[in-house]
């Protein structure tokens, strides 16, 4: 799959992304580059890296101001600044390491996996059991921890919190420390499908119905929600800093600043 299958992107973007990773400034305003491309599933992005998973399952990396093709068939990806894991279309943990994906042990059949946080993981099995787990420079693949009684179907977090969704579609609190909810959830009468967690701690959470909010408040003061870019639909967030990337239901690509 070549780069014909993508538009160049907006003069803002290229400016924002310069080699594989950069420091991007904050920002006041939301503005948002065209709806580019088609066929995208998923997007992550953190400390300028940006990968991107097609509806065939096919990956790309954004890198010197362009889409380089990233072997394998992937349905996850989480992106730490220079740490990347995955999942197979089986569930299985990959860490992409010297341009290759490596199996992870022990081999977990998972629905979800983040690495937001420094040397930490948490995954969602098959059955959306959590697990919380850990990992090292000297183990790079290799991942202790521990599972516990709580059940979501996927998770995201800050460089502070981390979030959760339940298989009702309420957004629960969950205590990296413990890998357990501290009872804090949210739902205010929707059902929400995605979400990810800025460095601030400002949640930005995805309905069923494909309307995008972020929340008033953050950690457990959130007072409520505030609808954002209302007439379009989307179905999957990422944030990296100040910025959102944003798939929307019709899997094109949109990159907000």
């Amino acid at each position: 799959m070549g780069n014909s299958i993508f538009i160049t992107m907006d003069k803002v973007l290229l400016s924002l992304l310069i080699h594989c990773v950069v420091t991007i400034p904050p920002v006041n305003a939301l503005t948002c580059s065209a709806e580019v491309g088609s066929d995208f599933s998923m997007v992550d992005a953190d400390g300028g890296q940006i990968l991107t998973i097609k509806t065939d399952n096919s990956v790309h990396r954004w890198c010197n101001f362009r889409w380089l093709p990233v072997e394998g068939t992937i349905k996850y990806v989480s992106v730490n600044g220079s740490v990347i894991f995955a999942l197979r279309l089986d569930g299985t943990i990959m860490r992409y390491l010297g341009g290759t994906w490596v199996t992870a042990f022990p081999v977990y059949q998972s629905n979800f996996v983040v690495v937001k946080k420094k040397d930490t993981m948490i995954i969602v099995n098959l059955l959306n059991s959590v697990y919380c787990g850990a990992f090292n420079q000297a183990h790079p693949t290799y991942i202790v921890g521990i599972t516990v009684g709580l059940l979501l179907q996927l998770v995201a977090c800050g460089l502070h919190d981390c979030w959760g969704i339940s298989p009702a579609g309420t957004i629960i609190y969950l205590d990296t420390n413990t890998c357990t909810s501290n009872g804090v959830s949210y739902s205010y009468g929707r059902m929400f499908v995605n979400l990810d967690v800025g460095d601030d701690d400002t949640v930005y959470a995805i309905t069923s119905t494909g309307e995008l909010f972020k929340s008033v408040g953050v950690g457990t003061s959130i007072m409520s929600w505030q609808h954002l870019l209302a007439g379009t639909l989307f179905k999957h967030v990422s944030v990296d800093g100040d910025n959102l990337w944003l798939i929307t239901q019709d899997g094109k690509l949109m990159f907000c600043e």
